[in-house]
């Protein structure tokens, strides 16, 4: 798995999503997630050496991204994420539309 590559992506994906998300429109409600523990997942995801492992750490890197980072009461590293569709049938996930993360991960083999 090449990880300079793939971080360049995700970064120029994140860019992107964020330009094109300022024109979408979100309605007022939405669904609200966090997760705990992200990176102890990543951490052996990364140790594995199979395919499906490298493609749950793409997404979850992808995923990881677009959170907010926090900390949990148990002191661990927490993500939030604001999940909104859009009137279009869009997906923003803390402001962000998705679609180019989907399609640069869905043209990833």
């Amino acid at each position: 798995m090449r990880i300079g590559l793939m971080g360049i992506l995700v970064a120029s994906v994140l860019a992107t999503g964020a330009v094109s998300a300022q024109s979408a429109k979100a309605p007022p409600s939405g669904t609200n997630i966090s997760v705990v523990g992200l990176e102890d997942s990543l951490s052996k995801l990364q140790g594995m050496k199979t395919r499906n492992a490298a493609q749950a750490v793409l997404f979850l890197q992808l995923m990881k991204g677009v959170g907010k980072k926090g900390t949990a009461a148990d002191g661990r590293s927490q993500y939030d994420y604001r999940i909104d569709v859009t009137d279009t049938g869009g997906v923003l996930v803390n402001g962000i539309d998705i679609a180019p993360i989907l399609n640069a991960a869905n043209g990833v083999k």
